[in-house]
């Protein structure tokens, strides 16, 4: 029983590990920002101190945050069908209510999971594409 419970976290631990050497880093993260100054949404929110996590380790909570973020703006402009500045970049609030209940107090693993969980709901409904072609139809920069 002990043996198998030290293999799961072995496991665990090598695939946490594995999944964070993946991650974007801290500079990579900086330059999600940065397609915004090229959109005429002057306005846009930028990353809220919320979202981000000083310790470097742990920077899946920036990477999970900014991903919620996404996708709830993303849906949001394919429901209603508008690639406004408002639409296209909303008040975090949503994403750090969602974040906050479900993420804040969680270990490593299951922000991994969460994130990967997140990225498989945007790619399921090609939001992203959707998104893009929208706000391309209404002569709108559209990103992910």
């Amino acid at each position: 029983m002990i043996k198998k419970l030290l293999l799961i976290l072995l496991i665990t631990w090598l695939g946490a590990s594995a999944a964070l050497a993946v991650m974007p880093t801290r500079e990579e993260l900086k330059k999600i920002d940065t397609y915004r100054q090229r959109d005429h949404c002057k306005a846009s929110p930028t990353i809220p101190e919320w979202a981000r996590d000083d310790n470097a380790r742990f920077y899946i909570y920036d990477t999970l945050a900014i991903r919620i973020y996404r996708v709830l703006a993303n849906e949001t402009v394919i429901k209603m069908g508008i690639c406004s500045c408002d639409t296209k970049y909303p008040s975090w609030d949503e994403a750090k209510f969602i974040f906050n209940r479900d993420y804040e107090n969680a270990d490593i693993g299951i922000l991994l999971a969460a994130d990967h969980i997140w990225a498989k709901r945007s790619r399921n409904n090609r939001i992203s594409s959707k998104t893009r072609k929208l706000c391309r139809d209404q002569n709108l920069r559209g990103r992910e």
